[in-house]
């Protein structure tokens, strides 16, 4: 291994949200530093494209359960993300989570700063009316709201986390900045509830190659708590939080992940598609981290729901990583799901899966195929039961 690859040689504000991060602190051990820096540059390339083909699907998907278009029975089957659009739900209970979270009319918008040098790197921006996803837009690094200044500090935007160095008071900052620009886009929602989600970019990137609902949900929880690992600053924040989200992450990591994913699939397990033109670039732009990260995944396998919830965490930044490099995430030993297990392969192991699967459903349980719900999320849905 090159020093390079050595988390303890890593020479990086902010490094240890990669302790938080199993898949992107994976993909450092493997590729390397240099490899994880220019992950993000280049995904601003191609990043209008993805965020258009989740949202239009979300979209289109939602416009036809809520016309009626989509039976009931169906509606049940079918998986769409939300916002913000790294938490997946089963269709048929989207208005109703959106609206007991958010209310009525709310503008979500996510902004990733880059964990290495501070600067705002992307921002996505979801609006819902009635509980269901109307618009959209996103901004790269070569937009010109990037350097747009900050009307009191002068500071130009994609530099404002960097000029405090603290995720809370950089998104007070943000959050002025982009309701001037919603007022200007969108002046017909100039009244609506505002949030901005803080995520750094190991965020980003781990909640991309995470598959299991139940994982992402979780590491909501460890982002919002991750002072209480002993880290500095928050890993992932919503400001102003919902009064329910911040409730809920004020109760222990699995109550959490029981809570949400109830309210999301009704705590059935599911399975995250990675798009395909994203699994197209993946291994156009960066082939090296379809092998060593994402295929990795399903080797290692899919942790069961009770997995999650019983897995053990050091609530100490000195203890999250041992002396020979390695997460000290301890999981129980129980099966994992691969792609053996649902008869899958490379082709198809990436579509997304809705399963009957709870965290109720014995570690010891013959799981199989015939435990598939759904295949695929929005309107290209396949059911299978």
């Amino acid at each position: 291994m090159s020093p390079q690859n050595l988390f303890s040689d890593l020479d990086k504000p902010n490094k240890e949200f990669m302790l938080l991060a199993k898949h992107m602190f994976k993909c450092f051990k493997e590729l390397g530093a240099e490899f994880v820096e220019a992950l993000f540059p280049k995904f601003d390339e191609i990043q209008y494209e993805l965020i258009k083909y989740r949202w239009d699907n979300m979209i289109q998907t939602s416009r036809k359960v809520i016309d009626g278009e989509v039976p009931t029975e169906d509606a049940d089957r079918i998986l769409l993300y939300t916002l913000p659009h790294v938490i997946s739900l089963i269709s048929s209970l989207q208005t109703g989570l959106i609206k007991l979270l958010y209310g009525e009319s709310v503008d979500v918008t996510a902004v990733m700063v880059d964990d290495f040098n501070w600067q705002i790197v992307t921002c996505m921006n979801g609006h819902q009316e009635d509980g269901i996803p109307v618009d959209w837009w996103n901004i790269g690094l070569e937009d010109e709201l990037m350097d747009r200044r900050h009307m009191k500090r002068g500071v130009k935007f994609k530099d404002l986390y960097k000029s405090t160095k603290d995720v809370t008071k950089a998104a007070q900052l943000i959050m002025e900045v982009l309701k001037d620009v919603r007022n200007e886009r969108t002046p017909q929602w100039s009244n609506s509830l505002y949030t901005v989600v803080i995520l750094h970019t190991s965020g980003l990137f781990n909640f991309f190659t995470e598959l299991s609902n139940y994982e992402v949900i979780g590491s909501i929880w460890d982002g919002y708590n991750s002072k209480k690992y002993k880290l500095k600053d928050y890993w992932f924040l919503m400001y102003p939080d919902p009064p329910m989200i911040r409730t809920m992450t004020m109760s222990s990591r699995d109550a959490f992940i029981r809570k949400l994913t109830g309210l999301t699939t009704a705590r059935n397990f599911a399975i995250h598609t990675i798009e395909d033109p994203a699994l197209d670039w993946v291994k156009e732009e960066i082939p090296e981290a379809y092998d060593a990260v994402l295929l990795s995944d399903w080797e290692e396998g899919i942790p069961l729901p009770i997995s999650t919830l019983n897995c053990k965490i050091p609530t100490d930044i000195k203890k999250l990583i041992s002396s020979d490099e390695k997460l000290n995430w301890q999981y129980p030993n129980h099966q994992r799901i691969t792609m053996d297990t649902f008869d899958l392969s490379t082709d198809n192991c990436f579509a997304g899966y809705l399963t009957d699967i709870t965290d109720e459903t014995s570690p010891d349980a013959g799981i199989t195929r015939d435990n598939i719900i759904s295949k695929n999320f929005g309107q290209y849905t396949e059911f299978f039961k």
